[in-house]
């Protein structure tokens, strides 16, 4: 898997991994998207980007709410550190993989950088995670309000889109006054994504993206396009580009089978019927799978597989209905957007309400097996993946103290205890950096270290410089160890932990000048060496160890 931008540190740096997540316009992604959590954090984890906040919502509304049809998440790796990933937001990426299919031997996909997540290292390699979605994902970010009168929905959708940079394809059947007529519109106080969405969904108009060698284009068409049929002979299937003949005429079912083992490791592919979406589900996995579920509402149609046309369109068409009248309620509901109001025709697992009326949704995750255990022991040149023997790890002294891996956590409430709290009541740290170390504690009978995460000490700590010479991480007193019901302990006098996490403000990377000299007067608890020259600005040898001393 390569990736080109015109961003030079986006250029030059490596995959490590990838995941693809896919649908039609507004249709649910499957369940395995939301069982990683490199894919999109716990509801809470931050406040939405979105018109109205989703934190309460459920992961159903959530997959809803994306609308956007695809979404990126790829692990980066990169020589250096502290790269200005703010600089990334909005810039342009593409990514090319080869498939190993002779009919489509290779795909590319085409993203705007919507979040970008500096990692910390990974024994001398710095990581980011960036999440690319299509240039449609611009609209989440101005709210309107203004009128539209006698337009057709063609016409509303390209005055919508017109100000923002992007490659459009209307159906023309949407340009039609007779089916298509919008007499009288406001978008009060929406967002251009929530209102595009709320016509969308209105008509019942999806769309795909076409992903040409230089740029995405966004397709939009009523969801009973011809395209979009599974059985339709001789087409391309869009979102799996896989021959649509390979679905059985009868229960409509794909399964995606990687060809290559261990480089597209699990494909989960839907394909429904275009006129309902039930989940009529293929998923196969290679030599190492991941946990994944397929979709949730297999109970009732795969019951009923042999539907004649006549009840295929009747559900459909009862679906139809129900969309529009949820749709004309969140119109008249205009800005109280956050109210759920019950409506007694869409009831969960009602057997005769199917969700969105889609064909296919699939997430794939690539990996490119850059062997990152061995990056810190094995010193490498990025670009040809050779061994690079400029810097020699030869520094045999410190065997009698543990190596750091840092690794930069965007959430501190990852784990569920709230250290945050805790810690909050213990006073200010000092002005200058500073951040949190969560370490694991060493079982001092058997020396290893446990590997429950909530037994793990956590220690505030600042960068602390008096001159050139004396710079070293001061803890401050809040060594909290967390027992395995999460309730926490001050961190014994002499107890050993291993530091695995080294925080800091992400804008102001830590700075460390020089090796740290310990004083005598602070030989106490803790000692760590550490060869991360990733967190180090300037760079220096690898080889390079660094003590610090941490007291409690």
């Amino acid at each position: 898997m390569q990736l080109s931008s015109a961003h030079p540190d986006i250029a030059t740096s490596l995959i490590q991994q990838a995941d693809l997540v896919e649908s039609l316009l507004g249709m649910p992604l499957p369940d395995s998207v939301w069982s990683k959590p490199a894919l999109m954090p716990t509801p809470d984890a931050y406040p939405s980007p979105y018109h109205h906040d989703q934190r309460a919502q459920s992961y159903q509304e959530r997959q809803l709410a994306l609308y956007c049809g695809y979404r990126i998440s790829i692990t980066l790796l990169h020589p250096r550190a502290g790269l200005d990933i703010k600089q990334w937001l909005g810039q342009s990426l593409s990514i090319h993989w080869h498939t190993g299919d002779k009919l489509l031997p290779s795909q590319t996909r085409h993203g705007i950088i919507t979040e970008a997540v500096a990692l910390g290292s990974n024994s001398g390699m710095a990581a980011y995670r960036i999440i690319c979605e299509p240039a449609l994902s611009q609209l989440r970010l101005n709210s309107h309000n203004r009128r539209h009168h006698h337009l057709s929905l063609s016409e509303l959708i390209t005055q919508i889109i017109s100000p923002y940079d992007m490659n459009v394809e209307i159906d023309e059947r949407l340009s039609d006054d007779s089916n298509y007529h919008i007499q009288h519109s406001v978008q009060y106080n929406q967002t251009d994504l929530a209102y595009l969405t709320q016509y969308l969904d209105l008509y019942g108009i999806t769309g795909y993206y076409r992903h040409d060698i230089d740029k995405h284009t966004l397709v939009l068409l009523p969801s009973d396009g011809e395209e979009l049929r599974p059985d339709v002979s001789d087409i391309q299937s869009i979102l799996s580009q896989n021959p649509a003949n390979l679905a059985d005429r009868q229960d409509r079912i794909t399964a995606i089978r990687p060809r290559i083992a261990q480089h597209t490791q699990q494909s989960d592919l839907h394909r429904y019927d275009s006129r309902l979406m039930s989940t009529y589900t293929g998923s196969s996995s290679s030599e190492q799978p991941i946990d994944s579920s397929n979709s949730t509402h297999q109970r009732f149609l795969h019951s009923h597989s042999r539907f004649d046309d006549d009840s295929l369109d009747k559900l459909a068409t009862r679906y139809q209905q129900n969309k529009q009248q949820r749709a004309n309620l969140g119109s008249l509901t205009g800005n109280i957007r956050h109210l759920s109001l019950p409506s007694s025709h869409y009831i969960d697992g009602n057997p005769y309400l199917t969700d969105p009326i889609s064909l296919v949704s699939i997430h794939q995750h690539i990996n490119n097996h850059i062997p990152a255990d061995w990056l810190g022991v094995a010193p490498f040149d990025p670009f040809t993946l050779q061994p690079n023997t400029d810097h020699d790890n030869d520094d045999d002294n410190d065997d009698n103290v543990h190596h750091i891996n840092a690794c930069y956590l965007p959430f501190p409430h990852h784990y569920h205890i709230p250290y945050g709290e805790q810690l909050a009541t213990l006073g200010q740290p000092h002005p200058s950096l500073s951040g949190l170390m969560s370490a694991s504690v060493i079982d001092p009978d058997s020396s290893a270290i446990t590997h429950d995460r909530n037994h793990r000490a956590h220690i505030r700590y600042h960068w602390q410089s008096e001159g050139d010479d004396s710079a070293h991480w001061i803890p401050i007193a809040s060594h909290l160890v967390a027992d395995h019901m999460g309730q926490t302990h001050p961190l014994r006098h002499g107890q050993h932990v291993l530091i695995d996490f080294i925080g800091g403000d992400i804008t102001h990377p830590s700075s460390l000048a020089a090796p740290i000299t310990a004083k005598a007067i602070l030989m106490l608890s803790i000692i760590v060496s550490s060869v991360i020259p990733t967190l180090l600005t300037p760079p220096v040898p690898l080889g390079l160890s660094i003590k610090a001393i941490l007291i409690p």
